[in-house]
Order: C-alpha cells, then sequence, then structure tokens
C-alpha cells in the first residue's frame, strides 16, 4: 500500500517493505562486484580451455569441463541465489505491522522521522553518509553498510520533485540526485 500527501514544505510516505524491493536495491548495489567475478570467471575458464585445446586434449577438456567450467558458474550464480534468499528471509522475519513503513520529511527540520511498525525514530541529516537516486528508488546510506531504502512508487510526481530539494538542501555534494 502506497500513500503521499505533499505541500511545499512536508512530503510523507508510507510503503510496504517487500522482497523484491530488497532484492532489486542490492542486486543494484552488487552489480559491480558480479560483473567483475563474472569477467573473471570467464578468463580462467577460457585460459583452461585454451590450454587444454593448445596441448591437443580435447578428451579430457570434455571430461574434466564440469569440473573447471561448471562449478565456478554455480558458485557465482550461486550468489545471486544467496542474495534474493536473504532478502526473502530478512522480510519474512519481520511483523506485519514492522513491514510497513512511514517516512516524514520537513524542508526545515534538520531530522526526518520514520515510523517502522510500532517504534519511532527520528534521523538527523548530518548522521547520512549519501542518498542515491536509482531508476526506481532512494538509498539514504547511513554508513557505508546499512540504508535505507525508499521506493519512488511511495510518491507522487510532485512529491519527488519536493523530496530532491530537500535533499539538496539538507545534504548538498553528498544527495545524488537527478535535477528538477
Amino acid at each position: 500500500m502506497t500513500t503521499i500527501s505533499t505541500d511545499s514544505t512536508v512530503v510523507t510516505a508510507e510503503y510496504e517493505v517487500n522482497h523484491r524491493l530488497i532484492f532489486r536495491a542490492n542486486l543494484s548495489l552488487y552489480k559491480w562486484r558480479f560483473g567483475i567475478a563474472l569477467l573473471i570467471t570467464a578468463l580462467v575458464i577460457a585460459s583452461l580451455v585454451y590450454f587444454f585445446l593448445l596441448i591437443g586434449e580435447r578428451e579430457i577438456l570434455w571430461q574434466t569441463s564440469p569440473l573447471f567450467i561448471g562449478v565456478p558458474l554455480v558458485g557465482l550464480f550461486g550468489q545471486l541465489l544467496r542474495l534474493h534468499a536473504t532478502s526473502r528471509k530478512s522480510v519474512s522475519s519481520l511483523l506485519p505491522s514492522q513491514r510497513k513503513v512511514r517516512y516524514a520529511f520537513r524542508a526545515d527540520a534538520g531530522a526526518y522521522e520514520v515510523l517502522f511498525g510500532d517504534s519511532y525514530s527520528l534521523i538527523a541529516w548530518a548522521d547520512h553518509l549519501k542518498v542515491l537516486e536509482k531508476s526506481g528508488y532512494f538509498l539514504l546510506f547511513h554508513n557505508r553498510y546499512d540504508a535505507s531504502i525508499l521506493p519512488k512508487s511511495a510518491f507522487e510526481p510532485t512529491g519527488i520533485s519536493v523530496f530532491r530539494r530537500i535533499l539538496k538542501l539538507q545534504l548538498g555534494d553528498r544527495a545524488h540526485v537527478a535535477h528538477n
């Protein structure tokens, strides 16, 4: 469920956390590492195939290919499955009330409010490392390892531009968002 209300100084967003949102955000952050790992794996496999073809051992190449081709690829794509399982597990471990998150951003405040289940937090903008805007969501980094996900679907079109202005006002160069 997604609702939003905006005026000139306040943007509020309410949404329900789901595993697809978490998986998509984690995959976005993981894609460069996955690409580098895929490139290294492909280079190792290609060099081993070239070596066996160079020494004329096609039969040994065929017999050992599951070992040096299949196992690295299973290990590589297994990381994607692990990422998916972790996102499903983290959402399923939440109580139904904890899956509903509500944010309230004020342009003139040095902090924003978060309602998570029955808990309330006031988070200072000064405590943020940075904010990144992706195609479907915003990532609010509290530090290098902890980020909150705020989907764009929680905003009306005018709410997104107001939120971007609030981010630029509060974070300056630490807000990596699109221009309005």
